[in-house]
Protein backbone atom coordinates (compact mmCIF):
# COMPACT_ATOMS: atom_id res chain seq x y z
CA UNK A 1 0.00 0.00 0.00
CA UNK A 2 1.55 3.37 -1.03
CA UNK A 3 2.20 5.71 1.88
CA UNK A 4 4.03 8.87 2.88
CA UNK A 5 6.50 8.92 5.73
CA UNK A 6 7.87 12.22 7.06
CA UNK A 7 11.61 12.25 7.68
CA UNK A 8 11.92 14.26 10.85
CA UNK A 9 15.27 15.91 11.30
CA UNK A 10 16.36 15.73 7.63
CA UNK A 11 16.59 19.52 7.33
CA UNK A 12 18.50 19.92 10.56
CA UNK A 13 20.93 17.12 9.67
CA UNK A 14 21.54 18.55 6.19
CA UNK A 15 22.12 21.99 7.68
CA UNK A 16 24.46 20.74 10.39
CA UNK A 17 26.55 18.67 7.97
CA UNK A 18 26.27 21.19 5.08
CA UNK A 19 24.75 18.64 2.75
CA UNK A 20 23.09 19.70 -0.49
CA UNK A 21 19.64 18.16 -0.93
CA UNK A 22 20.35 18.08 -4.68
CA UNK A 23 22.77 15.18 -4.08
CA UNK A 24 20.27 12.96 -2.23
CA UNK A 25 19.27 9.69 -3.88
CA UNK A 26 16.93 6.96 -2.66
CA UNK A 27 16.97 3.15 -2.82
CA UNK A 28 14.01 1.02 -1.75
CA UNK A 29 14.59 -2.33 -0.04
CA UNK A 30 11.62 -4.76 0.07
CA UNK A 31 12.09 -7.04 3.06
CA UNK A 32 9.81 -9.32 5.14
CA UNK A 33 6.66 -7.82 3.63
CA UNK A 34 7.71 -4.28 4.58
CA UNK A 35 9.46 -1.79 2.35
CA UNK A 36 12.51 -0.12 3.81
CA UNK A 37 14.60 2.51 2.11
CA UNK A 38 18.03 4.10 2.12
CA UNK A 39 18.86 7.74 1.44
CA UNK A 40 22.36 8.73 0.38
CA UNK A 41 23.91 12.17 -0.08
CA UNK A 42 27.31 13.19 -1.41
CA UNK A 43 29.61 15.87 -0.01
CA UNK A 44 32.95 17.14 -1.30
CA UNK A 45 36.15 17.07 0.71
CA UNK A 46 39.34 19.02 0.02
CA UNK A 47 41.11 15.95 -1.41
CA UNK A 48 40.87 14.83 -5.03
CA UNK A 49 38.80 11.67 -5.37
CA UNK A 50 37.66 11.73 -1.74
CA UNK A 51 34.03 12.30 -0.76
CA UNK A 52 31.78 11.99 2.24
CA UNK A 53 28.78 9.75 1.67
CA UNK A 54 26.00 10.26 4.22
CA UNK A 55 23.59 7.32 4.40
CA UNK A 56 20.21 7.24 6.15
CA UNK A 57 18.65 3.81 6.69
CA UNK A 58 14.93 3.70 7.48
CA UNK A 59 15.75 0.86 9.86
CA UNK A 60 17.07 1.83 12.41
CA UNK A 61 16.34 5.40 11.25
CA UNK A 62 19.83 6.85 11.72
CA UNK A 63 22.50 8.52 9.59
CA UNK A 64 25.98 7.10 8.99
CA UNK A 65 28.88 9.09 7.54
CA UNK A 66 31.51 7.39 5.38
CA UNK A 67 34.70 9.00 4.07
CA UNK A 68 35.47 7.22 0.79
CA UNK A 69 38.21 7.54 -1.79
CA UNK A 70 38.28 6.54 -5.45
CA UNK A 71 41.90 5.75 -6.27
CA UNK A 72 41.65 6.57 -10.01
CA UNK A 73 40.14 10.00 -9.44
CA UNK A 74 42.73 10.67 -6.76
CA UNK A 75 45.63 9.56 -8.97
CA UNK A 76 44.56 11.80 -11.84
CA UNK A 77 43.67 14.79 -9.67
CA UNK A 78 40.06 14.81 -10.87
CA UNK A 79 37.24 16.61 -9.07
CA UNK A 80 33.65 15.89 -10.05
CA UNK A 81 30.74 18.31 -9.95
CA UNK A 82 27.60 16.12 -9.85
CA UNK A 83 24.56 17.64 -11.55
CA UNK A 84 22.04 14.84 -11.03
CA UNK A 85 21.49 11.60 -9.09
CA UNK A 86 20.37 8.31 -10.63
CA UNK A 87 19.37 4.92 -9.19
CA UNK A 88 21.54 2.27 -10.83
CA UNK A 89 19.73 -0.75 -9.40
CA UNK A 90 21.19 -3.37 -7.09
CA UNK A 91 21.33 -0.87 -4.23
CA UNK A 92 23.65 1.48 -6.15
CA UNK A 93 23.37 5.25 -6.43
CA UNK A 94 25.15 7.24 -9.13
CA UNK A 95 26.13 10.91 -8.87
CA UNK A 96 26.49 12.21 -12.42
CA UNK A 97 28.97 14.83 -13.58
CA UNK A 98 27.63 15.36 -17.11
CA UNK A 99 31.01 16.47 -18.41
CA UNK A 100 33.14 13.66 -16.98
CA UNK A 101 31.42 10.64 -15.47
CA UNK A 102 29.39 8.85 -12.80
CA UNK A 103 30.52 8.33 -9.21
CA UNK A 104 28.86 5.07 -8.16
CA UNK A 105 28.36 3.72 -4.64
CA UNK A 106 26.54 0.66 -3.28
CA UNK A 107 24.86 2.52 -0.45
CA UNK A 108 23.07 -0.53 1.00
CA UNK A 109 26.35 -2.19 1.98
CA UNK A 110 27.71 -1.88 5.49
CA UNK A 111 31.09 -0.97 3.99
CA UNK A 112 30.29 0.97 0.79
CA UNK A 113 32.92 1.51 -1.89
CA UNK A 114 33.17 4.26 -4.50
CA UNK A 115 33.83 3.51 -8.17
CA UNK A 116 33.96 5.76 -11.21
CA UNK A 117 32.32 5.25 -14.63
CA UNK A 118 33.78 7.65 -17.22
CA UNK A 119 31.32 9.08 -19.72
CA UNK A 120 32.03 8.92 -23.48
CA UNK A 121 34.44 11.55 -24.78
CA UNK A 122 32.67 14.82 -25.52
CA UNK A 123 31.99 15.76 -29.13
CA UNK A 124 34.51 18.35 -30.41
CA UNK A 125 32.46 21.54 -29.95
CA UNK A 126 31.40 20.55 -26.43
CA UNK A 127 34.95 19.51 -25.54
CA UNK A 128 36.12 22.98 -26.57
CA UNK A 129 33.40 24.50 -24.35
CA UNK A 130 34.52 22.37 -21.39
CA UNK A 131 38.19 23.20 -21.91
CA UNK A 132 37.39 26.89 -22.06
CA UNK A 133 34.88 27.22 -19.23
CA UNK A 134 35.59 24.22 -16.99
CA UNK A 135 32.85 23.10 -14.62
CA UNK A 136 29.90 24.94 -16.12
CA UNK A 137 26.44 23.45 -16.47
CA UNK A 138 26.58 20.49 -18.83
CA UNK A 139 22.80 19.90 -18.93
CA UNK A 140 22.12 22.02 -22.05
CA UNK A 141 24.30 19.58 -24.01
CA UNK A 142 24.02 16.22 -22.31
CA UNK A 143 21.88 13.86 -20.24
CA UNK A 144 22.40 10.53 -18.50
CA UNK A 145 19.54 8.25 -17.42
CA UNK A 146 18.88 4.68 -16.36
CA UNK A 147 16.70 3.04 -19.01
CA UNK A 148 14.09 0.51 -17.85
CA UNK A 149 15.78 -0.23 -14.53
CA UNK A 150 13.42 -2.81 -13.02
CA UNK A 151 15.99 -5.32 -11.83
CA UNK A 152 17.49 -5.32 -8.35
CA UNK A 153 20.60 -7.21 -9.38
CA UNK A 154 22.55 -4.29 -10.75
CA UNK A 155 21.56 -5.16 -14.34
CA UNK A 156 20.41 -1.65 -15.23
CA UNK A 157 21.23 -0.04 -18.58
CA UNK A 158 22.76 3.46 -18.51
CA UNK A 159 21.89 5.70 -21.42
CA UNK A 160 23.80 8.84 -22.43
CA UNK A 161 22.69 11.41 -25.01
CA UNK A 162 24.67 14.39 -26.25
CA UNK A 163 23.75 17.23 -28.58
CA UNK A 164 26.41 19.22 -30.41
CA UNK A 165 25.89 22.50 -32.24
CA UNK A 166 27.80 22.08 -35.50
CA UNK A 167 29.40 25.10 -37.16
CA UNK A 168 31.90 25.79 -39.92
CA UNK A 169 34.32 28.67 -40.04
CA UNK A 170 34.19 30.52 -43.36
CA UNK A 171 37.34 32.49 -44.10
CA UNK A 172 37.03 36.01 -45.50
CA UNK A 173 38.66 36.03 -48.92
CA UNK A 174 41.77 38.19 -49.06
CA UNK A 175 42.01 40.13 -52.34
CA UNK A 176 45.08 39.52 -54.48
CA UNK A 177 45.76 42.62 -56.59
CA UNK A 178 49.01 41.38 -58.09
CA UNK A 179 47.34 40.63 -61.41
CA UNK A 180 45.45 43.92 -61.70
CA UNK A 181 46.68 46.74 -63.92
CA UNK A 182 44.02 49.23 -62.75
CA UNK A 183 42.45 49.62 -59.28
CA UNK A 184 39.41 51.84 -58.99
CA UNK A 185 38.58 53.70 -55.78
CA UNK A 186 35.36 51.69 -55.42
CA UNK A 187 37.32 48.44 -55.47
CA UNK A 188 39.80 49.77 -52.92
CA UNK A 189 36.98 50.73 -50.56
CA UNK A 190 35.67 47.18 -50.75
CA UNK A 191 39.16 45.84 -50.08
CA UNK A 192 39.53 48.10 -47.03
CA UNK A 193 36.20 46.94 -45.64
CA UNK A 194 37.08 43.27 -46.26
CA UNK A 195 40.47 43.71 -44.56
CA UNK A 196 38.74 44.69 -41.31
CA UNK A 197 36.40 41.69 -41.28
CA UNK A 198 36.95 38.52 -39.29
CA UNK A 199 36.15 35.02 -40.45
CA UNK A 200 32.45 34.26 -40.08
CA UNK A 201 30.84 31.14 -38.62
CA UNK A 202 28.20 29.21 -40.54
CA UNK A 203 25.59 27.35 -38.48
CA UNK A 204 25.15 23.77 -39.69
CA UNK A 205 22.56 22.53 -37.18
CA UNK A 206 22.51 20.05 -34.32
CA UNK A 207 23.78 16.50 -34.28
CA UNK A 208 22.80 13.94 -31.65
CA UNK A 209 24.71 10.91 -30.41
CA UNK A 210 23.44 8.27 -27.97
CA UNK A 211 25.40 5.67 -26.01
CA UNK A 212 24.43 2.74 -23.77
CA UNK A 213 26.07 0.29 -21.36
CA UNK A 214 25.09 -2.08 -18.57
CA UNK A 215 26.20 -0.91 -15.13
CA UNK A 216 28.45 -3.96 -14.84
CA UNK A 217 30.18 -3.33 -18.20
CA UNK A 218 33.51 -1.63 -18.81
CA UNK A 219 32.70 -0.09 -22.21
CA UNK A 220 30.08 2.11 -23.91
CA UNK A 221 28.32 1.06 -27.12
CA UNK A 222 27.28 3.76 -29.56
CA UNK A 223 23.58 3.45 -30.30
CA UNK A 224 22.80 6.19 -32.83
CA UNK A 225 24.37 9.23 -34.47
CA UNK A 226 22.17 11.58 -36.49
CA UNK A 227 22.10 15.15 -37.75
CA UNK A 228 19.03 17.35 -37.55
CA UNK A 229 18.84 17.37 -41.36
CA UNK A 230 18.17 13.62 -41.26
CA UNK A 231 15.16 13.91 -38.92
CA UNK A 232 11.89 13.57 -40.84
CA UNK A 233 8.35 14.43 -39.77
CA UNK A 234 6.05 11.53 -38.95
CA UNK A 235 3.34 11.05 -41.57
CA UNK A 236 0.50 11.02 -39.03
CA UNK A 237 -1.53 14.27 -39.23
CA UNK A 238 -1.43 14.90 -35.46
CA UNK A 239 2.36 14.83 -35.56
CA UNK A 240 2.97 17.00 -38.62
CA UNK A 241 5.88 19.35 -38.03
CA UNK A 242 4.71 21.70 -40.78
CA UNK A 243 1.31 22.21 -39.11
CA UNK A 244 2.73 22.76 -35.63
CA UNK A 245 5.65 24.95 -36.64
CA UNK A 246 3.37 27.22 -38.67
CA UNK A 247 1.49 28.06 -35.46
CA UNK A 248 2.44 30.57 -32.77
CA UNK A 249 4.51 32.74 -35.12
CA UNK A 250 7.15 30.09 -35.77
CA UNK A 251 6.80 31.07 -39.44
CA UNK A 252 7.27 27.57 -40.82
CA UNK A 253 10.74 27.21 -39.36
CA UNK A 254 12.36 23.84 -39.82
CA UNK A 255 13.74 21.89 -36.88
CA UNK A 256 17.22 22.93 -37.99
CA UNK A 257 16.30 26.62 -37.71
CA UNK A 258 14.90 26.35 -34.18
CA UNK A 259 17.09 27.01 -31.14
CA UNK A 260 17.56 23.56 -29.65
CA UNK A 261 19.15 22.26 -26.46
CA UNK A 262 18.61 20.08 -23.35
CA UNK A 263 18.61 16.68 -25.11
CA UNK A 264 16.86 14.23 -22.79
CA UNK A 265 16.86 10.46 -23.18
CA UNK A 266 13.67 8.54 -22.40
CA UNK A 267 13.80 6.46 -19.21
CA UNK A 268 11.54 3.77 -20.76
CA UNK A 269 12.61 3.77 -24.43
CA UNK A 270 16.31 4.03 -25.21
CA UNK A 271 15.53 5.04 -28.82
CA UNK A 272 13.53 8.14 -27.85
CA UNK A 273 15.20 11.50 -27.26
CA UNK A 274 13.43 14.72 -26.30
CA UNK A 275 14.68 18.12 -27.50
CA UNK A 276 13.72 21.51 -26.10
CA UNK A 277 13.15 23.99 -28.96
CA UNK A 278 12.32 27.66 -29.44
CA UNK A 279 11.95 30.02 -32.34
CA UNK A 280 13.72 32.92 -30.57
CA UNK A 281 15.50 33.26 -27.22
CA UNK A 282 12.89 35.69 -25.92
CA UNK A 283 9.89 33.53 -26.87
CA UNK A 284 7.58 32.59 -24.00
CA UNK A 285 6.52 29.33 -25.63
CA UNK A 286 8.81 26.39 -26.27
CA UNK A 287 8.33 22.92 -27.71
CA UNK A 288 9.41 19.48 -26.59
CA UNK A 289 10.15 17.47 -29.72
CA UNK A 290 10.21 13.68 -29.46
CA UNK A 291 12.76 12.14 -31.82
CA UNK A 292 12.91 8.44 -32.68
CA UNK A 293 16.67 8.06 -33.10
CA UNK A 294 16.37 4.58 -34.59
CA UNK A 295 14.14 5.71 -37.48
CA UNK A 296 15.35 9.35 -37.53
CA UNK A 297 11.81 10.64 -37.19
CA UNK A 298 10.19 13.49 -35.25
CA UNK A 299 7.20 11.80 -33.62
CA UNK A 300 5.63 14.50 -31.50
CA UNK A 301 5.87 18.22 -30.75
CA UNK A 302 4.31 19.35 -27.48
CA UNK A 303 4.08 23.07 -26.57
CA UNK A 304 4.60 24.45 -23.08
CA UNK A 305 5.22 27.82 -21.47
CA UNK A 306 8.88 28.75 -21.04
CA UNK A 307 9.63 31.98 -19.22
CA UNK A 308 12.98 33.68 -18.76
CA UNK A 309 16.26 33.07 -20.52
CA UNK A 310 16.30 29.97 -22.70
CA UNK A 311 19.54 28.60 -21.28
CA UNK A 312 18.79 29.51 -17.66
CA UNK A 313 17.40 26.06 -16.93
CA UNK A 314 14.87 23.40 -17.83
CA UNK A 315 11.16 23.90 -17.31
CA UNK A 316 10.40 20.20 -17.03
CA UNK A 317 11.66 17.19 -15.10
CA UNK A 318 11.94 13.83 -16.91
CA UNK A 319 10.45 10.82 -15.15
CA UNK A 320 9.11 7.34 -15.85
CA UNK A 321 5.40 6.71 -15.22
CA UNK A 322 3.83 3.29 -14.83
CA UNK A 323 1.98 2.09 -17.94
CA UNK A 324 -0.97 1.34 -15.66
CA UNK A 325 -1.56 5.02 -14.84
Amino acid sequence: MPSLRPLHGLDSYATATKLSVDTIGIVTLPSDGAEHFVLAALKFTLKYGQYEVHVFRSEPGTWTRYVLLDAKLNAHGMALGPEKVINLGGGKIGWVDLWQGILMCSVVDENPVLSFIPLPTLLPANQAEFNQNGFTNGRPFRDVVVVCSTADDGGAIIGCVEGEICTRRVAVETPDVSGAEVLSDSELWLHLIAAGQEDCVEYLGLRIITWARPVSSDFWHRSYLLHVDEILADSRPSHSTSDIMSADNLNNLTLKELITCFPTMSMVDGDAVYLLCKGQLEDQKAWVVTVDTRNKTALELVPFSSRGSYFSGMNFTPCALSKYL
